[in-house]
């Protein structure tokens, strides 16, 4: 089988070399007008092929080091039935081996957003190979001048902030995820109403579902009403920042929190975001979730972030996330309470521009560095290098020891075309 692996990878990585050294030509997307109803039909396809290794632990990984691979190919659609009436499908298709995890791509499909499995369907290869059919989006929107009302399965992004987002409650990405063009779909709708020029009211509800492990996306297919959220976001702009304010419920949380985004002297950008939750049922804490971001973009293109995010809901030490590892209360997410997070981005030439993100818990003193590259090929594809290198102390025998320890190294090779 470890054969069946390094050919696949060895045909995913001599196609994308085919593509490098001969890029298709760029054609338009398909589009068409029947009865005034406006149809523009895309598409993306992304190959990739990467490598971990692995902490020296069995409990954890049972073989030293994985070969990855795998392919995404996305059908978007989106048209116009009325003045007032349009809609967006995404369909995702993706192949990919058992062993890609979240850390190489920013992305886990075995780890599905809470939607509902009645759209995804899933096919193992004696659990070698994953293959997912999703319908990723599914939307329509009724819009006039003042009133925006969308319903279906929808990315919702709620996010200020960029590597830490506590207020992005519905399948944000993860901190070291660099590429970010397509942001699940989730199951609900949102009201946008424009009070005046620079401000908004949001009423946004999702629909909750609960974990099985029978559905291909380990969602069942009937929502959990009981697990629904519905929250209120409220934003205006004054002295050249937006400030918002949101309060609601999210799942099984009653929340309320705020953001701000702007500049301080035409120079220095200030993100915020963060919310209280307390929870509905007995027995759970209540938490509070903030993030502070500083970033500014210099005139050579150097751009420089950081934040410091306070995570309320996570563990005060590693013995306490042993703990809820060992009574199945392990929820995910991070484990720590306190990190900062440092992102540099560069443009080396109009054709290649390079990302680096630091993070580091200060609860365990663990560190991630996340490298990524890309490489305009066309003016409809890339090539993207992604190198990830955790420091920490690993794990031993069943038990966590650091964060960021418990990662792989990893490196990895995309290529993305868009048509």
């Amino acid at each position: 089988m470890k054969f069946g692996i390094f050919a696949s990878t060895f045909c995913v990585l001599f196609f994308i070399g085919g593509f490098i050294i001969s890029p298709p030509p760029a054609f338009a997307a398909a589009n068409s007008n029947l009865d005034n109803t406006i149809l523009n039909l895309s598409g993306f396809t992304a190959l990739f092929g990467g490598y971990l290794r692995n902490p020296d632990n069995e409990s954890f990984f049972p073989e030293r080091s994985n070969e990855l691979w795998g392919g995404d190919l996305r059908l978007l659609g989106d048209g116009v039935v009325s003045e007032d009436l349009s809609f967006e499908i995404n369909l995702l298709q993706t192949v990919q081996s058992a062993q890609t995890i979240s850390i190489t791509r920013g992305v886990n499909l075995a780890n599905e957003p809470e939607r509902s499995s009645l759209f995804t369907w899933e096919q193992k290869d004696n659990q070698d190979v994953l293959a997912f059919l999703t319908l990723d989006v599914l939307q329509a929107k009724w819009a006039t001048d003042r009133l925006d009302i969308t319903v279906g399965r929808q990315p919702i992004n709620l996010a200020t902030t960029f590597f830490f987002t506590p207020n992005d409650f519905f399948a944000p990405f993860v901190a070291v995820a660099f590429f970010r063009v397509y942001k699940p779909g989730v199951d609900g709708f949102r009201a946008e109403y424009r009070i005046q020029e620079l401000s908004q009211l949001s009423l946004i509800g999702v629909l909750g579902y609960e974990q099985e492990m029978v559905p291909d996306s380990g969602w069942s297919e009937e929502p959990d009403w009981s697990g629904s959220s519905l929250l209120a976001r409220i934003s205006a702009s004054r002295y050249d920042f937006e400030w918002a304010l949101l309060g609601g419920t999210v799942r099984d949380h009653t929340i309320i929190g705020g953001s701000l985004q702007g500049e301080v002297f035409d120079w220095l950008g200030v993100r915020a975001e963060g919310h209280y939750g307390s929870p509905e049922k007995d027995g759970e804490n209540h938490y509070s979730e903030l993030t502070v971001g500083l970033e500014h973009r210099f005139a050579s293109s150097l751009d420089v972030r950081f934040e410091q995010f306070y995570h309320g809901s996570g563990y005060n030490s590693i013995a306490e996330a042993n703990a809820a590892l060992i009574a199945g209360s392990f929820t995910g997410g991070y484990l720590g309470s306190n990190y900062s997070a440092l992102g540099i981005g560069y443009e080396f030439s109009p054709l290649l521009f390079g990302d680096t993100v630091f993070l580091y818990n200060w609860r365990d003193h663990s560190r991630l560095l996340a490298l990524n590259l890309v490489y305009s090929v066309s003016d409809e594809s890339e090539l993207a290098l992604g190198i990830n290198i955790p420091y920490g102390d690993e794990p031993v025998m069943t038990e966590i020891r650091s964060e960021f320890g418990t990662l792989p190294q990893s490196i990895s090779l995309e290529y993305r075309l868009f048509f």
